[in-house]
């Protein structure tokens, strides 16, 4: 069995999410893993709620392209981080999750600016 998408959430205020496996993980497995993020006060719906602290990382294998981690500590991070869950259990590439338009203000469009920051270091 792939447990790779099995989302982990703790309910916490903020929320803690987790899914796939960490960059150290995957480093220690051969994976050449890039990593980026960010603080989601740096984000529309972070701007409008006065956000203070949260932030969201993503993993990606340089090889492949593929989202293997991601991890996010927010508002409601249990909830709207849940698409990254389906993204690693697919295994799409972080190129898609960077073509990927979100609702505005949305907590979830933190994912598109990270996804291509990651994207952009990808070898072609």
């Amino acid at each position: 069995a792939d447990y790779s998408g099995v989302p982990r959430a703790v309910y916490t205020d903020p929320a803690v999410f987790g899914v796939g496996e960490p960059a150290e993980a995957a480093r220690a497995r051969g994976v050449h893993a890039l990593v980026d993020g960010i603080d989601l006060a740096d984000t529309g719906r972070g701007f409008i709620a006065g956000a203070r602290g949260g932030r969201l990382e993503l993993v990606a294998d340089a090889r492949t392209g593929r989202l293997i981690g991601a991890s996010a500590i927010g508002p409601e991070a249990d909830s709207w981080a849940g698409e990254l869950a389906l993204a690693i259990r697919a295994g799409l590439d972080v190129r898609l999750l960077a073509d990927h338009v979100h609702a505005f203000p949305a907590w979830s469009e933190a994912i598109q600016p990270v996804a291509a920051r990651l994207a952009g270091q990808l070898r072609t």
